[in-house]
């Protein structure tokens, strides 16, 4: 996601954040991120803090309680577009998972009203994730022979600055356990984020 954000950040348009970060998992407190994020200004960042919607490998969260935080983002910053996990949640983790869920059920039943496009980051196999650069070029080199590296439904997001996203990860040092600070580096999402359109269906 942090990819993402950075390779929006460059464009022309304006991003807003709703971040879902509570982070009492890892014992910092969410209203520190706001903060810490120096492309995005904090008063475009809306931090959820919400005592239904705890961190944790154990926790899902109800979809309906996502999608009234969603709700609420989207009645503050009239955004185009939600982007959102995809129902793999990258990594498996449960409020990923459950994000993607919540995220969906707005815009079916919500959205529509809105004329909001919903976004989803494309989770990859375990092989692909960790090549990092190797798996970037290789996947770029792929689509590029394809003519899809950008369609109506499909996008491909290159990190403008992997440094700053890898630099903006290490400030979060409650959260940087030994194998995730090795991840950060050989990750290719630090490097490049690949997105599918899920609403409306392409």
């Amino acid at each position: 996601m942090l990819t993402t954000a950075l390779g929006i950040v460059a464009m022309p348009v304006l991003l807003f954040l709703f971040l879902f970060v509570l982070n009492r998992h890892f014992g910092s407190k969410s209203g520190n991120l706001a903060n810490k994020e120096d492309r995005v200004p904090s008063h475009l960042v809306k931090v959820v803090d919400d005592p239904k919607l705890k961190d944790g490998m154990k926790t899902n969260w109800s979809a309906e309680d996502v999608a009234d935080c969603v709700a609420n983002a989207v009645e503050t910053f009239h955004p185009s577009k939600v982007l959102s996990f995809d129902p793999h949640g990258v990594s498996g983790h449960p409020n990923h998972i459950s994000t993607c869920v919540g995220v969906r059920h707005y815009l079916q039943t919500r959205g529509n009203s809105k004329k909001l496009e919903g976004w989803e980051l494309e989770s990859v196999n375990l092989l692909s994730k960790l090549c990092g650069l190797a798996n970037v070029l290789l996947t770029l080199l792929w689509l590029s022979m394809f003519g899809c590296l950008s369609t109506t439904s499909k996008k491909v997001i290159i990190s403008p600055d992997p440094g700053a996203g890898i630099n903006a990860m290490l400030k979060h040092w409650s959260q940087l356990v030994w194998y995730r600070l090795i991840f950060i580096f050989i990750s290719s999402y630090t490097y490049m984020n690949t997105l599918h359109r899920s609403h409306p269906s392409p």
